[in-house]
């Protein structure tokens, strides 16, 4: 209707016959938009089609919900997985097993991290294994003149050697 009342489109009805909301433009009253009522009850054959049509729409939408959350809780299974064996084998490595390597035949990020994370996993443990060889060499290679400083020394307080300045200069 516009501004004065007059029907512009629709049923053929006066706007006292609908329930009307006016449409306002720069707070001026531009026209109103109506409904109107239904004046005759539903049939009883339009009543059950409709009930049919609300039940039908309500298990549409029982079941679309079912579905989509057994598609969210299977997809958050796939997800939850490599992220589980990437925290269980931070967790390894940071406990100091360095043999630790994660399954990495995926062919998506995930996969790409656990690549990675193997490839830091092999680094950490060539640099442990070298490590404790260069300690085991460093600790052979001190051992010898150890000794041989314990003996000139045990020797020295058992009084076999005496404190000359050339016994004092080797050790």
């Amino acid at each position: 209707f516009d501004a004065q009342g007059m029907r512009i489109a629709g049923a053929t009805v006066t706007l006292a016959q609908t329930a009307s909301v006016p449409i306002m433009v720069d707070g001026q009253i531009a026209g109103h938009l109506g409904l109107r009522a239904i004046e005759a009850p539903l049939a009883a054959g339009e009543q059950s089609f409709l009930r049919e049509q609300w039940r039908d729409a309500l298990l549409v939408g029982a079941a679309a919900l079912l579905l989509s959350g057994l598609v969210s809780w299977l997809f958050a299974r796939h997800l939850r997985r490599p992220v589980r064996q990437l925290v269980e084998g931070t967790g390894a490595l940071a406990a100091g097993r360095m043999s630790t390597r994660l399954d990495a035949d995926r062919h998506d990020e995930f996969g790409l991290i656990a690549g990675h994370f193997n490839q830091m996993a092999g680094h950490l443990e060539r640099q442990e294994r070298v490590r404790r060889e260069w300690l085991a060499s460093t600790s052979h290679e001190l051992r010898t003149p150890l000794t041989v400083m314990r003996a000139l020394i045990e020797a020295l307080q058992e009084g076999i050697r005496q404190g000359d300045p050339a016994t004092l200069q080797r050790l």
